[in-house]
C-alpha cells in the first residue's frame, strides 16, 4: 500500500523530469551565454557586463523549474491518489502502490508533453525546428482545438475526482457553506468599496494631446496606402478620422533619437541624442521638451513604452509618470540570446507570473511570447486615471515590429508562405553568434535561394505590423470607451521604417535593419496621421514633404498653445487647411551606429575597434550607455543626407584631416534605392543640395572641434542599367 515516502518520490520524479527537460532544451545555450559573458569581461571588450546578475537570473530560472516540479508532483500525487484509490472490504479507502504509480507516471508525462506541445502552438518561435510543425502551429483551428482539449480534459478529471469522493466533498461543503458565503460577501464588499472610492472624478475638459508611436512600420506596408495585405485595419480606420501626411520623414532611424526629435521639434544635431543608448552625460536635451512645456501649461503628462533594450524615457524629460520596463542589461541579454525556456514562458507569461518573472511584464523584448494586451491594459488604466485631470498629454510607444522578427499565436498564423522554408518559419534569426564573436556578417544564402528565404522575412514583418496595429486598435478603443476621443488631438506615427530585402540595394543584404545607412527611404519614410479635436479635416491627405520635427509645433499651433521656444520644425496647420500648399521643406537624415558592411571604400573609421567597446554597463542600475569620450569621433564618422521631394544628396566622411566628405546625388523618382549617382550630370543641383546640407555638418564640426571640406574629386556616373541582385557595396 501507498506510504508517506511515496509523496517524496512523487516530488523527486516530477522535479527530476522538469530539470531534465530544462537541461535538454537550454543547457548548451546557457553554457554558451556564460562563455560569451566571460569574453565581454576580458581585456578585449571591458564593457562592464556584470556576470553576477546573470548568474542570479539563471538561478531564478532554475529555481522556478524546481518549484514547478515540486508543485506538479504534489498536485499529480493528490490526483493519482484519488484516481487509484479503492474501497476495501471494511469500507475504508486503500491505495495500491503499483496502481498509484501506474496513474502518476503517465499523468506526469501527459501533462508535461501537453504543456510543451501547447507552447509549440502558442510560441512556435521558441522552437528552432518549428518549420517541421508549420501545418499545426500555423493553423488557428489546430491551436483552438488543442487549447479546448486541455480545458475539457481538466474539467473531466475534476468531475471524476468529485464523483469518486462525492460523499466527502458534500460533507465538507455543507460544514463550510455559510462561513464561505460570509467571507465572500465581506471580501467582495470591501473590494467593491475600495474600487468605488478610488474611482477618478471625470473632470477632463481637454483638449488632450495623445501621441502613439509604432515601431518599424513602413508606409508601403500599410493597407490603407494600397498594400494588398490587410496589415493595418485599425490604422486605416484612424486615418479616415485624421489628416494623413503621405510623405513624412524622421531624421535618424533609431527609436530613442526619433522620439527625442518628436518631443523637442529639433534635429539630433540640436537635441544631442545621436543614437540609441545615448551617453549618460548628454541624454537630456539642452532644449525644452513637449512634456515639460505642456506641464507648465497645466497638462499632466505620461509616457509608456514596452521595450527598453535600446531606448528608455528619463525622468528629466518632463513626464509626471513613466511606465516602462526597467532598463536592464540582463533582460537585454536573455531576450536576444537564443534561449527556449519553454515552461518558464508558458507558465509565467501572465499577470500572476509577472510577480516572479518581472522581466516579462509588458516587455516586448521577449518578442516570441509577447502579449500586447498587458501593455494595452496598463495604458487603459492610466487613461482612466487621466480623466481626473482637466487636460493631459499621453505618449506611448510599442516596439512590437522591431527586429529580430518573431511571432506568437495568433500572428504566427498570418501571411503564411505556401510551403515551409528550411528554417524556422516563425522567427527570422540574426547571426548572433557571428556578431558576438567579431566575425563578419555572412551571406545567409545565395542566388536562387534569396527570394524564398527573404519572402519568409517579409511574411514575419507583415505579421508584426498587424500585431502592432492590433495594439493601436486596443489603445484607440480605450480612448473611445473613456469618452476621450472626440476632444483629443491624437498623433500616430512610426519612429522609423525598416530596410527589407530587394535586389537593387547598394550593400550586401543580410537581414532587416534600420539606421545603419541613409540609402533609400525605407528606413526614414514613416506613416504620420494627426486627428484634430472633433475630427476637423477628417480624411484629408497632405502630399508635401514633412518631418517629425514638425509634429510638436503642429500640435501646439492647432490647439492655440504657445510654441516650443527652441523648435526647428514648423507648424503644418497651413497644409492641413490647404493640402495643395507645398512649403517645399527639406528633410535632414543621418545614420546611427553602423557596421563596415555599410561603409564605402575609404570611409572614416570609428574611434573604437569594435562596436561593443562603444558602450558600458552602469553596475548600479544595469543600464547600457554609450561612452561620451567616443562621441566626437563617432559623430564625425556619420553618413548624412538631405532630401527634398525629388533630389537627395548623401555625404560620406572619409579618412583625412580636415575631414573630406564625398557626396553622391540621387534622383528619388527614378532611383528609389539611391544606387545611381547623378553628380556629374546634375552639377548645379549637387551644388545647391550641398549648400543646404553644409550647416548640419558645420554644427557638428564646431561642437566637436573638427575641420571639414567637400572632396573635390571627379565623379563617374553609375551605369543606368539595373544592378544585379544583391549588388555589392560601394
Amino acid at each position: 500500500m501507498l506510504q508517506r515516502r511515496d509523496f517524496g518520490w512523487s516530488l523527486l520524479i516530477s522535479t527530476g523530469l522538469i530539470l531534465f527537460l530544462l537541461a535538454a532544451t537550454d543547457g548548451p545555450s546557457l553554457l554558451r551565454l556564460k562563455d560569451y559573458l566571460q569574453q565581454f569581461r576580458g581585456p578585449d571588450f571591458e564593457t562592464g557586463v556584470p556576470l553576477g546578475p546573470y548568474l542570479r537570473a539563471g538561478a531564478q530560472i532554475v529555481l522556478f523549474y524546481v518549484l514547478l516540479g515540486l508543485a506538479l508532483g504534489a498536485i499529480l500525487h493528490i490526483v493519482a491518489r484519488v484516481l487509484a484509490s479503492e474501497r476495501g472490504a471494511d469500507g475504508t479507502w486503500v491505495i495500491p502502490r503499483r496502481r498509484f504509480y501506474a496513474v502518476f507516471i503517465p499523468a506526469l508525462l501527459v501533462v508535461t508533453a501537453y504543456m510543451h506541445f501547447h507552447a509549440l502552438l502558442l510560441y512556435p518561435a521558441l522552437y528552432d525546428s518549428s518549420w517541421r510543425w508549420t501545418a499545426l502551429a500555423g493553423s488557428p483551428t489546430v491551436v483552438t482545438i488543442f487549447g479546448l482539449l486541455g480545458k475539457f480534459a481538466l474539467i473531466a478529471v475534476g468531475l471524476v475526482l468529485l464523483h469518486k469522493r462525492r460523499d466527502e466533498v458534500y460533507r465538507w461543503f455543507r460544514r463550510r457553506a455559510w462561513g464561505g458565503l460570509i467571507v465572500f460577501v465581506i471580501v467582495g464588499g470591501a473590494v467593491g468599496a475600495r474600487v468605488w472610492l478610488a474611482r477618478p472624478k471625470n473632470i477632463n475638459q481637454g483638449p488632450n494631446i495623445i501621441i502613439l508611436g509604432l515601431d518599424s512600420v513602413r508606409p508601403d506596408h500599410v493597407s490603407g496606402f494600397g498594400y494588398p495585405r490587410k496589415t493595418t485595419p485599425n490604422l486605416d480606420r484612424f486615418m479616415r478620422d485624421s489628416i494623413t501626411f503621405t510623405n513624412a520623414f524622421i531624421p535618424l532611424a533609431r527609436t530613442g533619437p526619433s522620439w527625442m526629435t518628436a518631443l523637442t521639434g529639433c534635429y539630433p544635431t540640436k537635441h544631442g541624442q545621436r543614437d540609441d543608448m545615448a551617453p549618460k552625460e548628454s541624454r537630456l536635451p539642452p532644449v525644452a521638451t513637449l512634456a515639460a512645456h505642456l506641464e507648465k501649461l497645466g497638462y499632466r503628462s505620461s509616457f509608456f513604452t514596452d521595450n527598453t533594450n535600446f531606448a528608455w524615457m528619463d525622468p528629466g524629460m518632463g513626464f509626471s509618470y513613466i511606465g516602462q520596463p526597467r532598463p536592464n542589461v540582463v533582460w537585454f541579454g536573455l531576450s536576444y540570446f537564443p534561449l527556449h525556456l519553454v515552461l518558464y514562458y508558458y507558465c509565467l507569461n501572465n499577470p500572476p507570473g509577472f510577480y516572479y518573472a518581472l522581466m516579462l511584464r509588458a516587455n516586448q523584448a521577449f518578442t516570441s511570447v509577447y502579449d500586447l494586451r498587458h501593455f494595452a491594459r496598463a495604458i487603459d488604466r492610466r487613461l482612466a486615471r487621466m480623466k481626473g485631470e482637466e487636460k493631459f498629454f499621453l505618449a506611448a510607444h510599442t516596439c512590437i515590429g522591431h527586429a529580430p522578427f518573431a511571432t506568437r499565436y495568433p500572428y504566427s498564423t498570418y501571411f503564411s508562405p505556401p510551403r515551409p522554408t528550411p528554417t524556422n518559419r516563425f522567427a527570422f534569426r540574426w547571426p548572433f553568434d557571428k556578431i558576438l564573436s567579431r566575425k563578419e556578417f555572412e551571406r545567409r544564402s545565395a542566388g536562387a535561394e534569396w527570394p524564398r528565404l527573404f519572402l519568409q522575412e517579409v511574411n514575419l514583418y507583415d505579421a508584426l505590423v498587424r500585431q502592432t496595429d492590433d495594439w493601436l486598435g486596443e489603445a484607440l478603443d480605450s480612448i473611445r470607451r473613456l469618452g476621450l476621443y472626440d476632444d483629443s488631438l491624437i498623433v500616430v506615427f512610426a519612429d522609423h521604417g525598416e530596410d527589407l530585402f530587394r535586389g537593387d540595394l547598394v550593400y550586401d543584404y543580410v537581414a532587416s535593419n534600420h539606421g545603419f545607412h541613409v540609402w533609400g527611404d525605407t528606413g526614414y519614410h514613416v506613416p504620420l496621421a494627426i486627428k484634430l479635436p472633433k475630427s476637423k479635416g477628417a480624411g484629408r491627405q497632405v502630399p508635401s514633404l514633412v518631418r517629425s520635427i514638425d509634429i510638436a509645433p503642429t500640435a501646439l499651433d492647432a490647439l492655440g498653445l504657445p510654441p516650443l521656444p527652441d523648435a526647428e520644425g514648423v507648424s503644418l496647420v497651413p497644409q492641413i487647411e490647404d493640402p495643395s500648399r507645398d512649403p517645399r521643406l527639406s528633410a535632414y537624415l543621418e545614420a546611427g551606429l553602423s557596421l563596415d558592411m555599410f561603409f564605402i571604400t575609404g570611409h572614416r573609421p570609428y574611434p573604437f575597434e569594435h562596436w561593443l567597446l562603444f558602450q558600458y554597463v552602469e553596475p548600479a542600475t544595469l543600464k547600457i550607455y554609450r561612452k561620451e569620450e567616443y562621441m566626437p569621433g563617432f559623430v564625425m564618422a556619420k553618413d548624412r543626407a538631405l532630401r527634398d521631394r525629388r533630389w537627395k544628396v548623401i555625404a560620406y566622411p572619409l579618412k583625412g584631416d580636415p575631414v573630406p566628405f564625398r557626396t553622391s546625388l540621387h534622383d528619388i523618382e527614378r532611383d528609389p534605392t539611391n544606387y545611381e549617382d547623378y553628380s556629374t550630370s546634375e552639377p548645379v543641383i549637387l551644388s545647391e543640395m550641398r549648400a543646404r546640407l553644409a550647416p548640419f555638418i558645420d554644427s557638428d564640426a564646431r561642437k566637436y572641434g573638427f575641420q571639414w571640406r567637400w572632396q573635390d574629386e571627379a565623379t563617374t556616373k553609375t551605369p543606368t542599367t539595373a544592378p544585379p541582385q544583391g549588388a555589392g557595396k560601394q
